[in-house]
This record gives structure tokens, C-alpha cells and sequence, in this order.
């Protein structure tokens, strides 16, 4: 495993503070921003943000922006569903004879909306993650994408999706009404990909492998098994999801703003913050309920977050949208720029950070942080690092993913030298405080991912909340720590591997929500790490039934 102190220690900047010998006190600071990458990743002083939790905020948000843009839509996509709506209706009463009790499209779809800022003349970019059919198709980033398309065109489009009063005045079935959307999605693809969309264009990139080669050998050399190594360089995608708005002078009053987002252009990451089952207002999932005329069933629940920034920060954004951009491969033989290999830098190059606009008394402090292995950048692995190393009450974590073991054991080994600190300087037990970590996490959406997370949790004390997966390794463990018996039939060595390896529990909180036939399913978990705990009270640790699963 990779021990991230050696990177903490890369990040971290000396600061000598001074001590008031009288008083006995010293002041000083923590480090939040990565200052020694401010050559490449300033921090920025004048900006506002604005915090949206789940899409039907912060998608209603986005296209409220992209209305009012003037000059230019660029767009940084690990996926696009040309048919999503962003904005929709409360749902009413009516099931629609099984259809849904609100029956696609239902407001603009995300095609539509892009198509008539084109025709206004907003020149709109879309930066697209493709990488082959297999591995897209089980992405599933880019529903109904053709596996072919002429690179030229002679005509323009003007294709739009069917109206909800077109669609409400005829009979379908789910089927038909599925069909439609996917023909109506493959169409707008085809049309955008040959370039017949005026003032729309987009570019594909795909994922390196020799550049991600060279950033996990960087920055996390000692990981994981053979299989675990062959996924991350096969399976890797560029999960980057910007959106930038009016960059450059148009010819109305510029809405100048951007979008830090895990939120992707895709239908399925539309969910309300209550996170309804069975929620209408999600779209029908067409795969299931087939068997059963009257049950519909939607989308499952999904959470995630969006940021909108205002402000000088917007430099930074635009940048790594120039880069992938003016080094991505055109999809039509009319798309393109003049000018060169980097054509759109060159076009922006005069633009400063002071010239973004931003609100009047904008005083939020911000640094663009990314992953991006062509040019080795690793910034959000050092800032996790950075931010982790400066708790000292308690650390909440959201994340899709929670599988990097180096990183509970950094929290670990840094909360182990704080306390040990503590008690060379003859600190009473009551005066260390404990650590509380909170970590919520989906259920692993491959089983590929299970080992890992599961290895990643037992760090924490959490083992035992996976349930069944807990009981197989436990099991395996226990077997492979008996005693070995050789018969004249059996006289080979029993093969021991990583599994076979003890992970020390603590006692932790962990829950599993469940919801048939839509699964939701969350995991929470609270550790105290470190924190000196009397025999009586580990004795009623051990017997209390809430943290067991």
C-alpha cells in the first residue's frame, strides 16, 4: 500500500510560528490550499459560490444559466442524455394508463435546450468521454449513442423532440413511448456528431493509458492486486463535469458563471433531495415492471452535488476546458477551429482572472483542484490528503467510491501521532480529543468493487456491515487459519493469500437502508479513533445493539 504521509509531507508548507513564553500560547495557521501548486493552481480571493445538493436544484439551476448565455456553452462531459429533461413538473394523478403519471418529454430536454442557444447563435462546445462500444455501453453514459455517423453534412437540422401535447393525444405503450425517446436521442446524436447543428460542436476524447499509467506509478505506486491495477487502466474514464458560460464577450450582457459538479448529464442523476421511492418525477425505467401492466417503476434514488461559481476562478475552469478541448478529436469534417492545434487558447489567451465578473462583496477564497493524467495532475488526491491531515474533531466524507485503503490508514497514523504528542506531553486522557469519522457511502455499484471497499471499511471498524460478503471472508479466514492436514491424496500446500489477512474491528455505527424493488442503499459510519476508552465502557460498547448489524 501507498503510505500518503510521504505525500502529505510533499504538500505540506513549513510555517514557523512564534511562542509567548509569559503567556504560554502560540498562534498560528492551518494550511486548507495546496501552496505549493499555486504556479499552475492559484488561489483565487474574489468569488462567490453557490451550494446545490441533487439534481432538481441544481439542474433547474444550469438551465436557468444557459438560457441567459449571449456568447458561449462549454461543456465538459463524462456522459450526455440529449433526451433528459432539467427541469420538470410536479407529478399529478393520473398513471396514464401505466405509462407514468407524467409521460416524457414533460419540460425542454437537454438537446433541445442546447440546440436553440445554437440557433441563437451561442457557440456551444461539447467535450464528450468516449472510449470504445463495450465500455461505454456498460457506462452507460451516453444512452442511445450511434455506432455510426456520416462526417460530413449538406444540410442543417432543425429536429426537436416531440411535444408532450403531440405524445399526450396519442396511444402507447411503454415500449412505443421508450422507442420514441431512444429514436428521438439517437437522431439529435447523429445530427450533433456530423456537425448539422449550426454553432454546435462536439469533440471526443478518451482515456490514456500510458498517461494514467504514469500517474498512479506517481502518485500511488504500491497499489492494490494485478486485476484491481488492470481495471483502473482499462476501465478509466475522464469523470470530469464543468460546465462554463459566456467566457468570452458576446454581443448581450454576458451571465458569466460556471458549474464544479459530481452532478452528470444523464437522466438518472435527476433525484429530488427527499429522495422518494418510486419517485414519478424520475423518469420510467423502461427494464422493469414489464411483466405487470399496472406497476410502474422509476428510477432509482441518486445523490450528488453541483457548486455554481462566480468570480476569478472561472480562469482556472476555462483552462482545463482549453486543454482537453484543443486536444480532443472532432467528430464532423466541418468541426474544428482555425488557427492551429490550439486554436481556442490562443483565442482566449488575453483573458485575465480579473476580468470575470462577480457579485458585489464576492469574498469566497477557491482553488480548482483536478485529476488529469496527461499532465500528471493529481490535485484532488492532494487536497483529500491536505484536508484530512487538519481534522481535529471529526471528518465527513459523501462518496461514490470509498475504496483507497491508504486513506484510512493516513488518518490513522496522524491521529496516532497526535495522540502520542499528547501524552509526551503528560496530557490527561480527558484533554485528547477524539476523532468522530462519518462516511456515507452508496452500495458498490460492481462486484469488482466489492473487495476493495470492503478492505477499505475494515480499516474503519466496519467490516461487518456488508453483510453476507463479511461472513464469506470471515468464513475463508477461519479455514484458512486451521491447522493443514496432508493425505496421500492431498499433499500439495494450501495456497494463502491477501484475504486471508486479519482486519482489526472497532466498534463503529453502520446502517443499510433497503427498498424493493428500487434499492437505495446508504452506509454510515462513526468511528472514535484513538480515543481512551475504560473497560467498562468497551464492555458496554461490545453489548450495545446499535452499532451491531
Amino acid at each position: 500500500m501507498t503510505d500518503l504521509t510521504k505525500l502529505l509531507a510533499e504538500i505540506q508548507r513549513p510555517e514557523t510560528s512564534h511562542v509567548d513564553m509569559l503567556r504560554r500560547r502560540v498562534c498560528g495557521t492551518l494550511q486548507w490550499f495546496l501552496e505549493k501548486d499555486i504556479k499552475t493552481h492559484p488561489i483565487h480571493n474574489r468569488n462567490h459560490l453557490e451550494f446545490f445538493s441533487c439534481g432538481e436544484k441544481g439542474f433547474a439551476s444550469i438551465e436557468k444559466d444557459l438560457l441567459a448565455a449571449t456568447s458561449t456553452i462549454d461543456l465538459v462531459l463524462w456522459g450526455f442524455d440529449p433526451g433528459m429533461e432539467l427541469v420538470r413538473p410536479k407529478a399529478g394523478a393520473s398513471n396514464n394508463g401505466g405509462l407514468g403519471r407524467t409521460q416524457w418529454p414533460r419540460g425542454t430536454t437537454y438537446g433541445d435546450l442546447l440546440t436553440k442557444k445554437a440557433r441563437e447563435g451561442v457557440k456551444v462546445r461539447m467535450l464528450l468521454w468516449y472510449d470504445n462500444v463495450p465500455l461505454n455501453a456498460l457506462s452507460g453514459n451516453v444512452p442511445d449513442f450511434p455506432l455510426l455517423w456520416l462526417p460530413a453534412h449538406f444540410t442543417s437540422s432543425d429536429l426537436v423532440a416531440p411535444t408532450h401535447e403531440w405524445l399526450k393525444n396519442r396511444a402507447f405503450s411503454r415500449k412505443q413511448l421508450e422507442g420514441h425517446r431512444s429514436d428521438y436521442c439517437t437522431a439529435w446524436w447523429r445530427a450533433a456528431l456530423s456537425g448539422r447543428f449550426p454553432n454546435l460542436e462536439v469533440r471526443i476524447r478518451k482515456a490514456q493509458l500510458g498517461a494514467m499509467t504514469a500517474s498512479i506509478k506517481k502518485y500511488l505506486p504500491d497499489q492494490g492486486a494485478l486485476i484491481e491495477d488492470i481495471t483502473l487502466k482499462i476501465a478509466g474514464t475522464h469523470h470530469q463535469k464543468p460546465v462554463l458560460i459566456d467566457y468570452e464577450k458576446g454581443k448581450g450582457r454576458p451571465n458569466t458563471c460556471a458549474y464544479v459538479m459530481g452532478l452528470n448529464s444523464v437522466t438518472d442523476y435527476w433525484d429530488t433531495t427527499e429522495h422518494l421511492y418510486n419517485d414519478p418525477r424520475r423518469e420510467v425505467n423502461f427494464s422493469s415492471g414489464m411483466a405487470w401492466k399496472e406497476s410502474v417503476w422509476y428510477r432509482k434514488p441518486y445523490r450528488d452535488y453541483a457548486i455554481r461559481v462566480q468570480g476569478e476562478a472561472l480562469y482556472n475552469i476555462n483552462e482545463n476546458f482549453v486543454q482537453g478541448w484543443d486536444s480532443a478529436q472532432s467528430t464532423s469534417l466541418h468541426g474544428g477551429q482555425p488557427g492551429g492545434a490550439r486554436a481556442l487558447y490562443a483565442r482566449r489567451a488575453s483573458i485575465k482572472p480579473e476580468d470575470m465578473p462577480a457579485p458585489d462583496g464576492a469574498r469566497h477564497r477557491a482553488q480548482i483542484v483536478r485529476t488529469q493524467p496527461e499532465v500528471l495532475d493529481a490535485t484532488i488526491l492532494k487536497a483529500y490528503t491536505l484536508a484530512s491531515s487538519n481534522a481535529v474533531n471529526y471528518i465527513y466524507v459523501e462518496n461514490q467510491y470509498v475504496q483507497l485503503v491508504d486513506w484510512p490508514k493516513l488518518v490513522k497514523k496522524i491521529r496516532s501521532q497526535y495522540c502520542d504528542g499528547m501524552k509526551a506531553a503528560k496530557a490527561a486522557s480527558a484533554d485528547i480529543t477524539p476523532l468522530h469519522l462519518f462516511v456515507v457511502m452508496p452500495q458498490p455499484e460492481r462486484g469488482e468493487m466489492v473487495p476493495r471497499t470492503y478492505e477499505t471499511v475494515g480499516q474503519l471498524g466496519a467490516a461487518e456491515g456488508m453483510g453476507e460478503y463479511h461472513k464469506t471472508v470471515q468464513g475463508k479466514r477461519k479455514a484458512s487459519a486451521r491447522p493443514m492436514r496432508c493425505s496421500p491424496r492431498s499433499h500439495r500446500p494450501r495456497a494463502f493469500t491477501r484475504s486471508s489477512r486479519r482486519t482489526t474491528t472497532r466498534p463503529c455505527a453502520i446502517g443499510w437502508s433497503r427498498a424493493k424493488p428500487m434499492t437505495v442503499r446508504s452506509c454510515a459510519i462513526q468511528r472514535r479513533l484513538f480515543q481512551p476508552i475504560r473497560r467498562e465502557n468497551s464492555r458496554r460498547w461490545e453489548s450495545s445493539p446499535w452499532w451491531r448489524c
